[in-house]
């Protein structure tokens, strides 16, 4: 059974690929969070505006996550 376990995490981590982004910090909130955008993936279709957000919680929420990752749509005719 260890080496069936072994085995398959060696394979998971092969198949995997590495995902790079350049996160740039623009917000951090009075509780320590901070907060991230990938300004290289940003997309503008239809007069909308789309873009990634990370976020690093200092304290766990309450499902026990200390980060998440958001797609977003933005509307450009509001700014």
């Amino acid at each position: 059974m260890r080496k069936l376990t072994l085995l398959t995490v060696l394979v998971l981590s092969l198949l995997s690929t590495p995902v790079f982004a350049e996160w740039t910090k623009v917000d951090e909130n009075v509780y320590g969070d901070t907060y991230y955008v990938d300004f290289e993936r940003i997309r503008k279709h239809g007069g909308y505006v789309y873009f990634w957000i990370l976020g690093d919680r200092l304290k766990p929420d309450e499902l026990g996550m200390l980060s998440g990752k958001m797609y977003n749509q933005g509307d450009c005719k509001l700014f």
